[in-house]
C-alpha cells in the first residue's frame, strides 16, 4: 500500500523533538492507530493536532478504500477495513 496522505503532507514539516505526558489509554490509542495505519507515532499525534482523529481517520479509510480498488490484493486492504471498523468500536469513534 501506498503511504497514508497524512504522513505525505508531514514528512517535509519542519519539527523540533518536544516532551508530553500521556494518559496510558491516550498513548494506548496512539500506538494502537500508529500500528494499523502503518505510520510513526510522531505522525498520529501530529495529525491529531492538525485536524483531529475523525479527519485522519478518514483519510485513512479514503486511502485504503482506494488502495482496495488499485490492488491486486484487496483482501489485504479489506482486512485493514474490518481491523478499522474494530478500532473506531472500541474508541466510541463515530463517522
Amino acid at each position: 500500500m501506498k503511504k497514508n496522505l497524512a504522513e505525505e503532507c508531514l514528512k517535509n514539516t519542519k519539527t523540533k523533538k518536544i516532551s508530553i505526558n500521556l494518559d496510558e489509554d491516550t498513548l494506548a490509542f496512539i500506538d494502537e492507530f500508529s500500528e494499523l495505519s502503518n505510520v510513526t507515532r510522531t505522525t498520529v499525534i501530529m495529525s491529531m493536532l492538525g485536524s483531529g482523529i475523525n479527519e485522519l481517520i478518514k483519510s485513512f479509510e479514503i486511502s485504503i478504500i482506494k488502495a482496495k480498488k488499485e490492488s491486486s490484493k484487496p483482501e489485504k486492504a479489506e482486512a485493514v477495513l474490518k481491523k478499522l471498523e474494530k478500532f473506531k468500536n472500541k474508541w466510541k469513534i463515530r463517522d
